[in-house]
């Protein structure tokens, strides 16, 4: 594997692309179930997840099923930052004008500190729990703020040897994959 940010991500994209819609939602389903049933998850109540993109693990029926018997939070950008809000149903739901992000919106926000579990998208992981994201640096600004345990969740081919780290870039305290 290429050892520069962009060259992990454009082979990673490649890989995920080549996956069909229905190679997608079984791996999703099988990394969704083996969340849940990590101790991490089953311990706690206030859950930050995302809603994912089309080349994430998704998360759409997993965050419907749990909705209402724990908190889920969602990010919301504003600016440079994310910050979580509570999933109170796709009718609370809008579409982010930068990115195409659906988020949460007239929801209430948490201080990240409250969090009791972040469940974390990237691009790509590696064996050290290192995360390579998109680029724009939003989860590594959120995450160094937080203390509680954060879960990485991807596609196998995601989960890689070994991953190029910056110093500001935060590692996550487990990956799972399907």
């Amino acid at each position: 594997m290429e050892t520069s940010k962009p060259a992990v991500r454009k082979e990673i994209r490649e890989k995920t692309a080549s996956l069909t819609s229905e190679e997608k939602l079984s791996l999703s389903d099988r990394a969704t179930y083996l969340l849940e049933n990590d101790p991490l998850f089953k311990n706690a109540e206030i859950i930050a997840m995302y809603w994912s993109l089309d080349d994430e693990v998704n998360t759409h029926r997993f965050i419907e099923k749990w909705n209402g018997k724990k908190t889920i939070l969602l990010p919301v950008i504003e600016g440079a930052n994310i910050y979580f809000a509570t999933y109170d149903g796709m009718k609370d739901m809008v579409k982010e004008d930068r990115f195409g992000v659906l988020q949460p919106e007239n929801s209430n926000i948490y201080n990240i500190k409250t969090i009791d579990l972040i469940v974390v998208p990237g691009v790509a992981f590696d064996r050290k729990n290192n995360r390579l994201g998109r680029g724009k640096g939003y989860y590594d600004r959120a995450l160094s703020e937080s203390r509680c345990p954060k879960v990485g969740i991807c596609f196998p081919h995601q989960y890689v040897e070994q991953l190029p780290v910056d110093i500001h870039d935060i590692k996550v305290d487990k990956v799972v994959f399907a």
